[in-house]
């Protein structure tokens, strides 16, 4: 009996050419026919028959990869096809079509692949209400410790800057939150460098924000230290 299973999964996700590589090798046991469709964020589409010749696609920055799917032949007796993408809601599908018992094991390893693209900041790499607001306010917490230890602001005058400050600092996490954690990351080609670079910014910005943290405690002890 022949049966279709599809999924929409959503995670921040990493591909780079051994990733690549897993997949086609996993694909090829049904078929050696892989096609391989890649958008760009200029509106340039390409289509690769090799995966070789994907991974030697410059990937310049104005021509970077909005998207990768990759699938077989409709003729092979397991049809699979895979979409890697940059939308916020729904950054991976998949679909396999074929034999029950045959769709129920590649579908299993398909999603096997998947989740091993997983990075850690996933959580907030994906639109989510609850991590959106609690970012918000740890952040602008440790901004007002930190001006109330500096004596910049007094605990009395922060309750009166507390909810426009976590305003602000959400429309600032919501417009940086694409850059520092994307939704995906293509290390393919020039991508490689602007990958490596996110990541040192991510990591700057992370150690500032939890250094600026460290201090503003560590300065608001200082009195229940010295007995003052």
């Amino acid at each position: 009996m022949e049966v279709t299973k599809n999924k929409d999964i959503n995670i921040g996700y990493l591909i780079n050419e051994r990733k690549l590589i897993e997949l086609d090798t996993l694909l090829k046991q049904i078929s050696a026919d892989i096609e391989y469709r890649v958008s760009c964020v200029d509106g340039t589409s390409l289509t690769f028959n090799e995966l070789n010749e994907l991974i030697n696609y410059p990937n310049r920055k104005e021509k970077q990869y909005s998207q990768i799917s990759i699938s077989n032949r409709y003729n092979s007796p397991i049809r699979i096809s895979l979409t890697l993408s940059n939308r916020q809601f729904t950054t991976i599908t998949y679909r396999v079509n074929g034999d029950e018992r045959e769709v129920d094991y590649y579908a299993g390893k398909i999603e096997e692949f998947i989740m091993s693209l997983k990075q850690w900041y996933s959580f907030l790499a994906t639109p989510n209400f609850f991590v959106h607001v609690s970012v918000s306010m740890l952040v602008s917490f440790a901004i007002l410790l930190l001006l109330i230890s500096f004596g910049i602001l007094t605990t009395k005058s922060s309750v009166y800057i507390v909810v426009p400050l976590m305003i602000g600092i959400s429309f600032i996490y919501d417009k940086f939150r694409q850059y520092l954690f994307p939704v995906v990351s293509f290390a393919l080609g020039d991508g490689i460098e602007r990958v490596n670079f996110r990541n040192t910014v991510r990591a700057v910005v992370l150690g500032a924000i939890l250094l600026a943290g460290l201090v503003g405690y560590l300065v608001n002890q200082i009195p229940s230290i010295t007995g003052q």
